[in-house]
């Protein structure tokens, strides 16, 4: 059988993908890409209010991306 044979990921699959090779390369430099990014969607999201029953330290996991 001759011929190209092409394959089509799943675009978030192949986002996640693209993720871990970065982590395996540099795990601090990812680390801390993620850090930043999580950082800037909280920052965007501080115009929302936050309920009274939040727990305090879900702003902390947000930021570190729970990934640890």
């Amino acid at each position: 059988m001759s011929g190209n044979m092409t394959i089509q990921l799943n675009p978030e699959l192949n986002h996640q993908l693209e993720k871990l090779a970065r982590a395996k390369r540099s795990p601090t430099a990812f680390l801390l890409e993620e850090a930043i990014t999580n950082f800037i969607k909280l920052n965007q999201n501080q115009d929302q209010p936050l309920s009274a029953e939040q727990d305090t330290h879900y702003d902390a996991d947000f930021f570190f991306g729970a990934h640890i």
